[in-house]
């Protein structure tokens, strides 16, 4: 399919690293999600040029972490790789969605909540007698959901409401894993004051402090391997 004018506009902004030209295509409606002729999307261009200031802004807006994007800047021998491949993955985790297919309703409606940030909206599932603890499709409690998210005050909430801060998912990772991955100072201490084990490895072998310190948070990984 042609690509629309705007969407070359955008794309050629991408490509010549215009962040004032994309912000405008932007203003104007432009499509973010658009690929050029060769599948790329904008994402992937900042990943080729490892340009991070500019993959930050256009993750942000909407343009999704592939698995071709992360390819991309894995295949990119720059000296901004490593943040790249860093920084990607974090967007690609906040761009995830619940998988609430053949859930119950209360607990469908509890796990949007978490990832939306709604404490309201949690409250009244839990009201309606969802467990707490409620396991989506990608096997992800509502404390992993609005921690991936940022929402520190509904974590906070959940914690407070009774969620098990230690639950391990088949992959080996925990709440402190996903705060300490994400840079959440507040919430790895919140979670370590409720008794969270920095002691469970995921399937990698990590442990949290070890996730936390690839993410780039050194000073946060000290903390983390501290109660270990």
């Amino acid at each position: 399919m042609a690509l629309k004018a705007a969407e070359k506009i955008f794309l050629e902004a991408a490509e010549e690293q215009d962040k004032e030209g994309m912000e405008k295509a932007i203003a104007d409606g432009v499509d973010v999600t658009v690929d050029d002729e060769g599948g790329m999307n904008a994402l992937g261009i900042a990943a080729k040029y490892g340009n991070l200031g500019m993959a930050d802004f256009l993750a942000e807006t909407g343009v999704p972490v592939t698995n071709d994007v992360l390819i991309i800047a894995q295949m990119t021998e720059r000296d901004t790789t490593p943040q790249m491949m860093v920084l990607l993955q974090s967007w690609q985790m906040k761009q995830m969605k619940p998988d609430i297919k053949g859930m119950k309703k209360p607990e469908a409606h509890l796990i949007c909540a978490a990832d939306e940030g709604k404490i309201a909206g949690v409250d009244a599932a839990l009201k309606k007698g969802a467990n707490i603890n409620a396991l989506d499709g990608l096997d992800t409690t509502p404390l992993r959901w609005a921690i991936r998210k940022g929402h520190s005050k509904v974590a906070t909430h959940l914690v407070k409401k009774g969620a098990d801060v230690n639950h391990v998912s088949s992959e080996g990772w925990t709440a402190l894993m996903e705060a300490g991955a994400s840079g959440e100072e507040v919430l790895v201490r919140m979670l370590l004051k409720n008794k969270a084990d920095a002691g469970f490895t995921n399937e990698s072998g990590q442990n949290a402090a070890m996730v936390t310190r690839y993410g780039g948070f050194d000073a946060l990984a000290d903390v983390i391997a501290a109660v270990v």
